[in-house]
This record gives structure tokens, sequence and C-alpha cells, in this order.
């Protein structure tokens, strides 16, 4: 029985939200108003890779609870990745089209969908700086530094350390747009596996001196390494996800089993060549060739 009703949207429809408001209330249901743009995402922090949206420092109800999220055009990012959560877990009314979005590839988008579908990933926050300063609370309760921050960006770039809550502060406040704060997982080396239309056809383990720029672009060192079934069917998960028929899925052997990093949309290929002990993208073309010749037919 739905006893309450929040109405989100990305400016303060008050007209409308009055008119609502006394018509739900003539059926006994309270509402609210939640502007998205206060709203942080939370993965993993409540429990291990639950995904949920934080509002004035605490998680959204989902119990007795339905959505009402009104199409915007202000904030539209933001409303398509809370629409993804909330739709996984209560009623909710909302216009198909704030659950389209260009960004389904996009590292933040790669964040909350893995999780949701049972792929795990680093804890991890998703603010701007405003969501940030009015969840702070939540935030610094949760946080432990180092951390790692990261804005939209390839080849390692736009990735940051940060050793303290100052240095947080300052990489958030840099723009205005989402950016990721995740847990550091001390480690010497990751893995990128390679996926072609749902089959591995390589996996090198990236090594650093520093423990944290694994990145060959970065200076990380490749070199060609096995990986197990479950990590297999981990990559290939994510790549299907991702919507992606060629993928680098990049991921970190831990204590609580393996964690995907990143799913890269447009891999580098030539620079792993030499690691993987054949011509990638050689591969990779062969591929894109039988594939066009035969539905050519």
């Amino acid at each position: 029985m739905i006893k309450h009703i929040i109405v989100m949207n990305g400016d303060d429809p008050i007209h409308f939200f009055e008119l609502f408001r006394t018509l739900a209330a003539e059926q006994e249901i309270s509402t609210e108003n939640v502007l998205t743009r206060d709203c942080i995402i939370s993965i993993g922090y409540e429990s291990d890779s639950v995904v949920c949206v934080i509002h004035d420092n605490a998680p959204l109800p989902t119990n007795d609870t339905a959505y009402l999220i009104k199409r915007t055009n202000k904030d539209t990012y933001r409303t398509y990745l809370i629409g993804r959560i909330l739709q996984e877990k209560v009623p909710i009314f909302i216009d198909g089209a704030n659950l389209v979005s260009d960004k389904t590839a996009d590292k933040i988008t790669m964040m909350v969908s893995l999780p949701l579908n049972g792929i795990k990933v680093p804890n991890t926050l998703i603010v701007t700086p405003h969501s940030y300063e009015k969840n702070k609370t939540y935030i610094e309760q949760r946080l432990q530094f180092p951390v790692v921050v990261k804005k939209t960006g390839s080849k390692g770039k736009n990735v940051w350390k940060v050793e303290d809550k100052a240095s947080l502060e300052t990489h958030i406040k840099q723009d205005s747009e989402l950016t990721l704060i995740q847990e550091y997982i001390p480690n010497d080396h990751d893995i990128r596996v390679f996926v072609f239309d749902g089959k591995i056809i390589a996996a090198i383990k990236r090594s650093s001196s520093d423990g944290f720029y694994n990145n060959v672009s970065q200076g990380g060192k490749p070199e060609k390494i096995p990986i197990s079934a479950e990590e297999e069917s981990i990559c290939i998960g994510a790549a299907e996800k991702a919507e992606l028929r060629v993928a680098g899925v990049d991921l970190v052997r831990t204590e609580r089993g393996p964690l995907v990093f990143e799913v890269n949309k447009a891999p580098q290929m030539d620079i792993f060549s030499p690691a993987a002990g054949f011509d990638v993208e050689r591969v990779y073309s062969n591929v894109v060739l039988d594939d066009l010749s035969r539905r050519s037919k």
C-alpha cells in the first residue's frame, strides 16, 4: 500500500506540486518534493554493491513509497541515473525519455549499471559540488582517505589519488559536472581484459611502480596473464551491460573478489599487442570484416 509519494524534478515545480499534493491528500497519501540536484548516488556504502540515492544525508525511502519523476530539461543525466536506480526498487511513474541517455557506456553510468546487474565495483559516491555540500555529513562519515577521484577523461587522465578533504573538495569544485569518488584499493597491478563480441581475446596485467597509475599510457608495464572463469564471466557481462561489441574491462583482484574499475568503450589496442603475443588490432579488424561480409550476403 502506497502511503507516500516523492516527486522528483530538476527544478522546483511549485505550481504542479501544490496541485498534486492536494489530490494525493484526498487519497490519504502524503507527498514530498525532492530536487534531483540535491541528491548524490551511493554504491556499496549501505551494504555490499547496493546502489541507492541519498538526499539530505540519508537514503531515499523505499518502504510504502512511490516516486514520480517529472520530465525536465535540467539535470537530465543525473535524472537518468536516479530513474535507473529507483525503477529497480519501487513503483515509479517516469517518462521513458528520462530512461534514455547517450552516455550508456560512460564511466559514471557503468558504476551505476554494473552493480545493479550484480557486478561488483569499488565503493563509490557520485556527486556534484552542490550535492556534495548538501550531503556532506553522509559523505564524511563514510570516506576513508586516500580516495580516488575521477572526472570525464581517458588514458588515466582526470583521475587522482587524493589524500585529504581539502584536496578532495578542490577537485570536486573544478566544474559543475558529476564526479566519482571511489575507495582506494592498494594494488601493484590491475587487469585489462579485451572483449570482442562477447568473447575474451586477451587479458593483460598492468603493473606500476606507484600502485596507482597502472595505465600503460601513464607508464604501466603490460604482460599477459591468465584469468579465472569468474573473471571471464564478469568481463563479458560488463561489456554486454555497456552494449559494447569491443570493450576494455579493467578489474582488480581483492579479498572481496574481482572488482571492475572501468569499462572502456574505445580501448587502445596497439600498445597491448606485444604483451598479448599477437596483433590485437589485426584480430579486431578480421572480426569486423567477417561480420560485415557475412551480413552483406
